[in-house]
């Protein structure tokens, strides 16, 4: 086994996020890992976007290159900070509210199997299970990140980047 602490960036989590990920059979040529990880995004007047984005993951190749593919989901959450701004703005809704989506994952993973650096790109599309953001009264509609980044549909492209050490035994 082999365990890596890594940063990825946009990805999975939206946003930034820590995470770590434990790869089983790093000798073999078929590997498989499971990553999880914590994001936090603080965006907004006293808006907060936070969440935890898990992961089982498939990896093809030997030595240091590997084509990954894999399944996720996330959990994620915002949070409003009460204040003036929140009284003004978000008196229709409740403090707290989430959603869940999956992330499939497609892509390229830099590994050494003795360890040491790790890097990842892939192509994670987020699709929407369940959201309570924006109108609440249609919690099956994924819209938040249309308020977001300006587009609402159900399934939207995402790609991440990931930096980080995978340690040695």
């Amino acid at each position: 086994f082999r365990t890596t602490i890594y940063v990825d960036i946009l990805g999975q989590g939206i946003g930034n996020s820590f995470s770590f990920d434990r790869l089983s059979s790093p000798s073999r040529k078929i590997k498989s890992s499971f990553s999880a990880g914590f994001t936090f995004l603080p965006f907004g007047k006293g808006e907060l976007l936070y969440g935890i984005p898990i992961a089982y993951n498939v990896l093809l190749g030997r030595n240091n290159h590997h084509l990954e593919t894999g399944m996720g989901a996330s959990i994620m959450f915002f949070k409003a900070i009460r204040s003036s701004y929140y009284n003004y703005y978000y008196s229709q809704y409740p403090s707290r509210t989430g959603c869940l989506y999956i992330t499939p994952r497609l892509g390229y993973r830099f590994q050494k199997p003795k360890g040491g650096i790790f890097l990842r790109g892939t192509l994670t599309p987020i699709i929407g299970i369940y959201n309570s953001f924006g109108d609440l009264y249609e919690n099956t509609k994924f819209d938040f990140l249309g308020d977001y980044i300006g587009i609402s549909p159900e399934l939207y492209p995402w790609f991440g980047a990931s930096i980080g050490y995978t340690l040695k035994n």
